[in-house]
């Protein structure tokens, strides 16, 4: 009966339409304008969660650090997450760094972004440093820009520990094989937990708890974990060495994109 009804409203509106057409036409400018007006009003296009002023994406007055924040907070689909003062603040720091520059925009080559990884927070393997850099480099061009740092912040608070285990397992594997070795636990995780600034736990003991997981879930016993298997052993929280590794691996992305701005 409603589908009738809305049916019969359709061709009465449509009558009209072909029998007042120029009436028609100005009911349709003056909807739109509503529509607009109303959009304007409860959804505006805001960058920032503090932002007086509603500077919009098409805003053509901003200065050159503004409308850089500006850019990246668009490409990172992060609008209305972070407050104005902080990002200028973050993006000044991220600059003095970034020296090269890309298309337009401030760029932390893979250089720079090894030795802040190297000198700051005291990652000694080559391999984790290079797939922490390859995590960031979400476009693959060969550098981090400041929307890419904002990302890795965001996941860090937001992302699910679906998305983070999936990231975990290729963060750990570190020659991009589609399996995660002893070694590459191993290393992946020594080094995860400098950045964390958690460096109690021996090399021995990291070395002996790994043994465990792959006695445990290493189903095949071909002494790799396939992303299944890393799935499921995250699942069950069998970590052994940490109540919750998903946990500390978001606190490593946090500090990563945190050194890559304030060191």
């Amino acid at each position: 009966a409603r589908a009738a009804a809305m049916a019969d409203l359709l061709s009465h509106v449509l009558d009209f339409a072909q029998r007042r057409p120029l009436i028609t036409g100005l009911g349709i400018v003056v909807a739109g304008g509503v529509i607009y007006a109303a959009k304007e009003m409860f959804f505006p296009e805001h960058v920032f969660v503090d932002d007086n002023k509603h500077v919009r994406w098409a805003d053509d007055e901003l200065d050159g650090s503004l409308k850089e924040v500006v850019f990246a907070v668009r490409s990172a689909g992060l609008e209305n997450k972070f407050k104005r003062k902080d990002l200028l603040s973050l993006f000044k720091e991220f600059s003095k760094r970034a020296t090269e520059e890309r298309d337009g925009h401030k760029v932390l080559t893979r250089e720079a972004f090894s030795d802040l990884f190297t000198r700051h927070m005291g990652v000694s393997d080559q391999a984790v440093v290079d797939k922490c850099f390859r995590t960031f480099d979400v476009d693959g061009n060969g550098a981090v820009d400041f929307s890419e740092v904002l990302s890795a912040m965001a996941f860090a608070a937001d992302g699910t520990e679906k998305e983070k285990l999936e990231l975990m397992f290729r963060s750990m594997d570190l020659n991009d094989d589609g399996h995660v070795s002893r070694e590459e636990m191993e290393s992946f995780l020594k080094n995860m937990f400098k950045i964390i600034g958690k460096e109690g736990k021996s090399d021995l003991d990291i070395k002996h708890h790994v043994e465990q997981l792959f006695s445990t879930f290493d189903k095949n016993r071909d002494g790799y974990l396939t992303e299944d298997e890393f799935k499921t052993m995250g699942r069950k929280h069998n970590f052994l060495l940490s109540e919750d590794l998903v946990a500390e691996f978001s606190t490593m992305l946090r500090t990563s994109a945190t050194t890559v701005m304030l060191r």
